[in-house]
């Protein structure tokens, strides 16, 4: 299962990657070295086209969810499986060591007619006018006890080293239990982490289209721009750039309040599922720290609200 979630990781973290970094340059680059538009029309287009790659994202991670939960079903039988097996062996064991038991209680019982014979037989020995027949069988029969009392202490033996193999097989199923509970806690919280990360996603696309419904609405005109931000006669001001997490990033210029949305991406990696959080607002700047990872990570960001 280790393996598994290796797998998903590489190819679940790649596209994350990929899509935001394209998200990204599509908009900087369509912003940057070119003189303040007229009309919103080009914004608009831009934005729409960042809906189309934030729908491609999520239609990914529905993907890689659907993946995962079809993983825990597997897991889910195997743990069955694997629990009918340490029921079924650790019967078996109870019914060894019931024999186990028997054999004790035959030893005990042998050992005890060993004795008297053997008390019968000196006794026997010491009187020396005494039928020597009588001496002959009680010795027989000491014989044949003593050879029974072997075997059946060979045999509690052998089932003594069944039962430590049993209890060895016992333990072994325990582990795997509880690794597979392990794994299958591990999947679900993965994969509440995509919900969460699907629902972030959903919720910057209605932003998005919120906002080009009301460029659309408006017809705005240019205010002022600059090469990270940009301010429309209808109140909006977007703003954009890089930065590294945990540090304090720059509008440009200050929003009228802090009601406005960031959205992050990030572009470089550290190798594991991670996330890039807002932890603090200001109207003319925000805080970003990396959510899962000591590492610094890069990314881009915009900023979407009201300057007036």
């Amino acid at each position: 299962m280790k393996m598994i979630w290796k797998i998903l990781k590489r190819l679940l973290l790649p596209f994350v990657i990929i899509v935001s970094f394209v998200i990204a340059l599509l908009f900087l680059q369509s912003n940057q070295d070119k003189p303040a538009p007229d009309t919103s029309t080009s914004v608009v287009v831009q934005m729409k086209e960042q809906i189309e790659q934030l729908n491609e994202n999520m239609e990914m991670m529905m993907l890689v969810l659907s993946d995962k939960e079809a993983t825990i079903q597997v897991m889910s039988v195997e743990l069955e499986e694997t629990t009918d097996e340490l029921n079924s062996t650790k019967r078996a064991m109870d019914i060894l060591c019931d024999d186990i038991d028997a054999k004790n209680a035959t030893i005990a019982q042998l050992e005890q007619d060993k004795a008297e014979q053997q008390a019968k037989f000196d006794e026997l020995s010491q009187d020396v006018t005494a039928n020597k027949e009588e001496i002959d069988k009680v010795k027989v029969e000491l014989e044949r006890i003593s050879t029974e009392l072997a075997k059946e202490k060979s045999d509690l033996d052998a089932l003594e080293i069944k039962v430590n193999q049993i209890e060895s097989k016992v333990a072994e199923l325990e582990i795997k239990i509880e690794n597979h509970g392990t794994d299958i806690e591990t999947i679900k919280q993965d994969i509440n982490q995509i919900e969460t990360n699907i629902f972030n996603l959903q919720k910057q696309i209605d932003d998005l289209q919120k906002s080009i419904d009301e460029l659309k609405a408006n017809s705005v005109q240019v205010v002022e721009s600059g090469s990270n931000f940009i301010r429309y006669t209808s109140g909006i001001q977007m703003s954009w750039g890089s930065a590294n997490t945990d540090n304090f990033v720059g509008f440009g210029k200050a929003f009228k309040d802090t009601n406005y949305s960031v959205v992050c991406t990030y572009i470089t990696s550290t190798g594991a599922w991670e996330s890039v959080l807002v932890t603090w607002k200001g109207t003319d700047s925000c805080y970003v720290a990396s959510g899962q990872t000591s590492n610094k990570i890069a990314f881009n960001f915009l900023a979407i609200g009201y300057w007036r």
